[in-house]
């Protein structure tokens, strides 16, 4: 009984400290499918990173779309949900704790829920794929070329000349 208050103490503070859980619509999914070059990554090295990936929905959407799709939640009691629902589904993976630990450089595309600060990290780790931002609009004075506003997703790419 202890441990369940303990998780559920552990919970709250992560809710709190990060992102809160907030789903992706099913119609929002579809429309940043929709909206992806077909150009991104060659099959062997088409790979999906959900920086917070909540129930793990876009990471199946991704793999149906052909990617290699990895979700990081943080919270442990979504991120079992999430790990539930991609189990056996080939070419998912969740991942308990910070996207953080990714190797960002490896991802043709990176997706994220989440304000500007987080996207200012994003940015600091600098990833070389596709960027989607879920809601916010990334930092003006960020170096990025903003490829297309589709309401509620931001895509936009690092600048090439400044990227390690």
């Amino acid at each position: 009984m202890i441990w369940l208050v303990g998780l559920a103490l552990i919970s709250l503070l992560l809710a709190w400290a990060g992102a809160p859980y907030v789903p992706t619509h099913k119609a929002d999914i579809k429309k940043l499918f929709d909206r992806l070059p077909d150009s991104i990554g060659t099959n062997e090295q088409k790979t999906f990173l959900d920086c917070g990936a909540g129930d793990g929905r876009l990471v199946r959407a991704a793999a149906q779309h052909g990617f290699k799709a990895v979700g990081y939640e943080l919270n442990p009691i979504v991120f079992l949900v999430g790990w539930w629902y991609c189990r056996g589904i080939p070419n998912t993976r969740m991942r308990y704790g910070l996207w953080q630990q990714a190797d960002l450089k490896k991802c043709s595309v990176v997706y994220m829920f989440g304000s500007k600060s987080n996207l200012a990290r994003l940015v600091a780790k600098r990833p070389t794929g596709l960027i989607i931002s879920y809601g916010f609009a990334p930092a003006k004075e960020t170096d990025m070329e903003i490829l297309e506003n589709q309401q509620p997703f931001w895509f936009f790419k690092l600048n090439q000349d400044i990227v390690d």
